[in-house]
């Protein structure tokens, strides 16, 4: 099984991330890592532990209430994670090029061309199409920033892949994980 060291390192994801907000990445840097020393900070992580009857650990429980999530820690073994990202790999390069387009980078039939409902949800790089709007009952109240894109940037990017089980192996079996 994965274990978790703590403090986890996501520094590369923080310098990444703040290197697009321009003369405010400083500002956001200092952001991330202090949200980063909060999030650690919270007693939400740690196994999955059950009680004497077979439910959940009240810990656990009483956690989520307060936070309303809880992180466990080590529930999927290094394997399955490799093998989500190796798939997930593989269904990126199955998208299209473009929104609506019905080809991949390949020339073949792109992944959901022939889907009867939405599957690929697009958006701007480094925008936010959901906040500020009322989709999913008002869940995203707030438009975020929406910093620049690197000039070679495409136009649009996959944002959203609705229904992954039905198109990734992996997904389905993490998705039904004991």
């Amino acid at each position: 099984m994965t274990t978790i060291k703590h403090p986890v390192d996501i520094s590369e994801s923080i310098e990444a991330c703040a290197a697009h907000y321009g003369k405010d990445a400083n500002a956001m840097k200092s952001y991330l890592l202090e949200g980063q020393r909060k999030a650690l900070a919270m007693d939400n992580r740690g196994p999955l532990k059950f009680e004497a009857d077979g439910s959940l650990a009240t810990h656990i429980k009483d956690a989520y209430s307060k936070y309303g999530f809880y992180i466990f820690e080590g529930l999927i073994s290094d394997k399955e994670l490799a093998d989500l990202e190796q798939d997930i790999e593989r269904l990126k390069t199955q998208f299209p090029l473009k929104n609506g387009e019905k080809l991949n980078a390949q020339g073949e039939k792109a992944l959901a061309s022939d889907a009867l409902g939405p599957r690929l949800i697009w958006s701007k790089p480094l925008g936010d199409p959901l906040g500020g709007t009322p989709i999913a009952n008002g869940r995203h109240q707030v438009k975020l920033f929406e910093p620049c894109a690197a000039k070679d940037a495409p136009e649009e990017a996959v944002f959203v892949l609705l229904g992954s089980l039905e198109y990734s192996d992996a997904c389905l079996r993490a998705y039904a994980h004991p």
